[in-house]
């Protein structure tokens, strides 16, 4: 199976690794070695001076934790998916439940690049209905970030017509389509085929919960006025669970239970 991480992230681990060894061994102080480093990959960055004592500031912060991370993900689930293909469904389960945390927590390019190796680096899934949830998040990824045009792409790409209503949902939904959305978010409550926590809290309904369709078709389902959850926007509710149920379409036609959400672990 082809390594999933390409070389500029290769570089990028490297670097981290020897700035690692300056804050461990040399309290940040430039070395010799830490510069050979940088004179065999030049286009990276620009080389200090020997002896200047490097800090860790948010920028490298921000990039060293988005590329360990990115890094872990992918070669976990290679090898994961390569030394047990018996335990496939479990594998999908916990790149959906890491890329639904993404989407809560907003880290929107890093759940892209989760994404795209999620349903297009990894050729096989456990079932076709997971290759198209995460399709479905990262789209919202997609759309959250601003990049619209990529979103309606992701969307056209598929045919949804045999698909659940939870997936019509969500592709009305992320097409701002929200009158029908509205029909069918009454359709998929009524039938509980959602639990309400869902629409409280998926990232799928960000914006769709501020409409007067979301407003009218909550208030229909549950007998009640929508009220957002407390921090609802900055901290989005359900914990991560093991679940595939808890992703942002949930998997199979079973009623969800109550805590449940459709997440990204499903992010919608």
């Amino acid at each position: 199976m082809k390594c999933p991480v390409n070389f500029r992230k290769e570089q990028i681990a490297t670097y981290l690794t020897e700035r690692r060894n300056l804050f461990v061994h040399c309290d940040g102080v430039v070395s010799s070695q830490y510069l050979s480093v940088c004179k065999e990959h030049p286009t990276l960055l620009k080389a200090p001076k020997l002896g200047t004592q490097l800090v860790v500031e948010p920028d490298y912060f921000q990039t060293a934790y988005r590329c360990i991370y990115e890094i872990g993900v992918k070669l976990g689930h290679v090898l994961w998916r390569k030394l047990k293909p018996n335990e496939i469904e479990a594998a999908d389960e916990s790149l959906l439940n890491l890329s639904f945390e993404l989407l809560q927590t907003r880290q929107y390019e890093l759940a892209k690049t989760i994404l795209v190796f999620a349903s297009e680096t990894l050729k096989k899934h456990s079932s076709d209905q997971f290759r198209r949830i995460y399709r479905i998040n990262l789209a919202i990824a997609c759309k959250w970030s601003g990049d619209e045009s990529r979103c309606r792409s992701i969307l056209d790409a598929e045919d949804w017509s045999s698909c659940s209503d939870r997936f019509h949902l969500a592709v009305a939904v992320l097409k701002d389509q929200f009158k029908e959305a509205g029909k069918i978010m009454i359709k998929v409550g009524s039938g509980n085929e959602l639990p309400r926590s869902a629409f409280v809290s998926w990232p799928l309904f960000k914006e769709f919960r501020k409409s007067k369709d979301f407003l009218e078709a909550y208030k229909e389902i549950f007998k009640t006025d929508f009220a957002p959850a407390a921090g609802e926007e900055a901290k989005q509710e359900p914990k991560i669970r093991k679940s595939a149920d808890s992703m942002a379409l949930t998997i199979s036609n079973a009623q969800p239970s109550p805590s449940a959400d459709l997440g990204s672990k499903s992010a919608v």
